[in-house]
């Protein structure tokens, strides 16, 4: 139930019904964890567990875990889940947290490159940015930012050599991933929900 509810805020997922019942239970859990690695994810966090909530998922523990996977290899922040050496967990907790930071950094770069191609696209219904210098692994979280700034779909497009990858944000209201895929014959792969995400593969122009 604990990863249950961590799993389900970080995808954000709509907390009614099922949802909601996995992540009230799911908290509850959280405080009594015996797992090691969770434990110590919590206190590396500093994360009062009086005042555990939804928030203290989105914004303490689902970065630490996703950064993993959007820099280096998703499985250590399994294995820290997994482990029962507490010794394993307090290195792969650092490997977390340094990761964090690392992308934290990557991301605030980002942005603030992104932030002056924008500034082309105020009068447009849409904002696209595109450089050879984004880490492919961190623009879903640029485009999250342009959208939120903008209250504008965005897409952020990582340039690596023949393709480019990138990621889209919407607003309720506007369904990215029918929109992106009116341009499917020039995608290699579109997939994503229809104002939270859609990852697009594309020929370089």
């Amino acid at each position: 139930m604990d990863l249950a509810a961590i799993a389900t805020v970080a995808d954000q997922m709509p907390l009614l019904k099922a949802n909601r019942s996995l992540v009230a239970h799911g908290l509850e859990q959280i405080r009594q964890t015996k797992r090691v690695g969770l434990q110590l994810l919590l206190a590396k966090a500093a994360v009062d567990l009086n005042k555990l909530s939804t928030s203290t998922i989105n914004y303490a523990i689902a970065p630490r875990i996703n950064a993993m996977g959007r820099l280096k290899h998703g499985l250590d922040a399994l294995r820290l889940m997994c482990t029962k050496s507490t010794e394993r967990a307090d290195s792969l907790v650092k490997e977390l947290q340094d990761t964090n930071s690392q992308r934290q950094e990557i991301t605030t770069s980002m942005i603030d490159e992104a932030v002056l191609q924008a500034t082309t696209w105020v009068d447009e219904h849409i904002i696209i940015v595109a450089s050879e210098t984004y880490h492919e692994g961190v623009i879903g979280l640029l485009a999250g930012k342009l959208s939120e700034t903008y209250f504008k779909p965005a897409i952020a497009i990582a340039i690596n050599g023949e393709t480019a990858k990138a990621s889209a944000r919407s607003i309720p209201g506007v369904n990215i991933v029918d929109l992106i895929r009116l341009i499917r014959d020039d995608l290699l792969e579109v997939g994503g929900h229809p104002w939270q995400l859609a990852l697009v593969f594309c020929r370089k122009s």
